[in-house]
């Protein structure tokens, strides 16, 4: 029984809990109706014969208590609901009677734990629950004002509805003379301000999943995030826009904040790695990082993603066509990826990156603008950790091996089964790599 005394199992609820505490050498019960109050039930199970070990149901409740009781040194695990054994027959359900089951199997060792999720992780379900219920008060939103305008005899027959044309014929409709009626006119608003407010709220909620790596990371760290220029909040791209413009703004960030320890993806990685020289960066980890090493890196296909800036359909297939980042799709037709980016335009992915086209434009000439050898690099003297998806093109990684042959405090490393994109679903053992980097001594 692993050393314990003590065994006591929790029936947990939102304004009670009742515990159970089985001694394994006297075999008494140790009763308790108590609040949900972690202090109090602390103070319980101190009173008992120790070493204690705790469990409890997984649900509604979370993973709050169990944290806590970590924190003060006390062995609890949430148990798997699905596997809790029960006596056949055995289908009379009170707190008491559950607490006392769960006692008892904590004594034989049976209970089949779930992972207890950290904070940031539990933060990160949330944050997708939040995301699915926007989803149905969207759809709910948009099927009242449908409704409000069919029952006026008002449809809509211009193509798919809910996108950017729909949008403007809703706005034409509330200038007809049957919405000049006030009551009628007042429901046609609140319910269109309803769809826009729900819309607001999921496009939020989808920028915040989109930082899933910076979710992933704040347990241990404080991670700051910033828009490049055009991207996000700092408006579209302009002519001042340049990998100098985006090492000043990297600059400014570190001296307010106070920042010495940078991440970079991609283009982000070209800027971090020209700025690192000059810049007060002590640590630098840097993915797929969009460094050209004597024209190793593709350019044919710069001018053509330039041409199509308007299209982005097209744009988005000669972009994966010709830097190969989305793995064997990459490899498919420029018309099968057109085909296929089409339907990708109306996600909110595809409506962040329609935004970023033109930024995508410059940052692509910047990479083959700043060219060159190895060499240029060499002046670096911070820590840096150069990492490669172990499915990203190979491109990145010739580029990684030609660096770290020339940093004085470099270290390579190639992230098994990762491809480019991997940052931005920031599995834990992607994230692993770079938090034992950042977090060393």
């Amino acid at each position: 029984m692993d050393g314990k005394r003590t065994s006591v199992g929790l029936d947990a609820h939102a304004r009670s809990v009742v515990a159970c505490g089985l001694d394994g050498v006297t075999g008494e019960l140790s009763e308790r109706r108590l609040t949900p109050d972690h202090a109090e039930l602390l103070s319980w199970l101190r009173g008992l014969p120790g070493p204690v070990e705790v469990a409890y149901e997984a649900g509604p409740t979370g993973f709050g208590l169990a944290r806590f009781l970590a924190e003060q040194n006390v062995v609890c695990r949430v148990a798997a609901p699905s596997r809790l054994q029960r006596p056949s027959g055995d289908r009379v359900k009170t707190d008491k009677r559950d607490a006392r089951h769960l006692a008892r199997l904590v004594h034989l060792d049976e209970i089949v734990s779930v992972t207890v999720p950290s904070v940031g992780q539990e933060a990160a379900r949330d944050l997708v629950r939040a995301r699915e219920d926007v989803r149905r008060d969207l759809l709910a939103a948009r099927h009242r004002l449908s409704k409000l305008l069919l029952r006026q005899g008002i449809v809509y027959y211009g193509g798919k509805p809910w996108t950017a044309n729909h949008d403007r014929w809703l706005q034409a409709r509330r200038r007809l003379a049957v919405f000049d009626q006030p009551r009628l006119g007042l429901a046609f608003d609140i319910a269109y301000d309803t769809v826009l407010a729900t819309l607001t709220r999921r496009d939020r909620l989808d920028a915040a999943i989109a930082d899933r790596l910076a979710a992933a990371l704040a347990d241990k760290f404080t991670v700051l995030l910033y828009d490049r220029r055009g991207r996000g909040t700092r408006g579209p791209v302009d002519e001042t826009h340049s990998v100098a413009s985006d090492v000043e703004d990297l600059h400014a960030v570190l001296a307010h904040t106070g920042a010495r320890a940078v991440l970079a993806h991609s283009y982000g990685g070209l800027v971090a790695l020209q700025g690192a020289s000059r810049l007060p960066i002590d640590r630098l980890a840097v993915y797929d990082a969009g460094v050209s090493i004597d024209g190793g890196f593709p350019s044919a296909y710069v001018e053509p993603f330039a041409a199509a800036a308007d299209d982005f359909p097209l744009a988005m297939a000669i972009l994966s066509k010709g830097l190969g980042t989305v793995g064997s799709f990459s490899l498919l037709p420029i018309p099968v990826q057109r085909a296929v980016a089409h339907l990708f335009a109306a996600t909110a992915a595809g409506r962040v990156w329609r935004g970023m086209v033109p930024s995508a434009v410059v940052e692509a000439r910047e990479v083959l603008a700043h060219d060159g050898p190895a060499s240029a690099y060499a002046s670096i003297t911070a820590d840096v950790l150069l990492a490669t998806g172990g499915r990203s093109p190979a491109h990145f990684t010739r580029a990684a091996e030609a660096l770290e042959a020339v940093l004085s405090r470099a270290r390579r490393i190639v992230v098994p089964k990762a491809n480019h994109n991997a940052i931005n679903v920031a599995s834990p053992s992607f994230v692993r790599h770079f938090a034992e980097f950042l977090g060393a001594a």
